[in-house]
């Protein structure tokens, strides 16, 4: 479902052009975010279904999966905020908490980059 919203909005934002400037800064730093997920997710599955580069281990999955649901939380809000902003309603609330759920997955995703320097979690 997630994927099928994103590929919605890509199609909604052709060349970024349909978009607002909010609307572009939202979704590139969703794509931009759930690349890198993918990627972690794919390190931390062991070969030959993954990469195995980052350690199985209970911090490194809390880490990734923290990532994952704070994504979808976004991708959720900006979702709602897609249909308001079409039904031609009040988006004000609903964008402050894109925005605020953005700044969640960029936290996430700072974690996710320092696994890949360091993979035990700091310890």
């Amino acid at each position: 479902m997630k994927k099928v919203f994103v590929a919605i909005i890509l199609s909604a934002c052709v060349g970024l052009t349909a978009c607002n400037s909010f609307e572009r800064t939202a979704f590139q730093s969703l794509s931009a975010s759930q690349a890198l997920l993918n990627t972690a997710q794919s390190d931390y599955e062991p070969v030959p279904v993954g990469t195995g580069k980052l350690p199985h281990s209970k911090c490194v999955y809390t880490i990734i999966n923290d990532g994952k649901v704070a994504q979808v939380a976004a991708v959720n809000t900006l979702q709602a905020y897609d249909v308001a902003l079409n039904a031609k309603q009040d988006t004000t609330a609903l964008a402050a908490t894109v925005t605020a759920e953005l700044a969640t997955v960029a936290v996430d995703i700072a974690q996710v980059k320092a696994l890949y320097t360091t993979p035990n979690c700091g310890s």
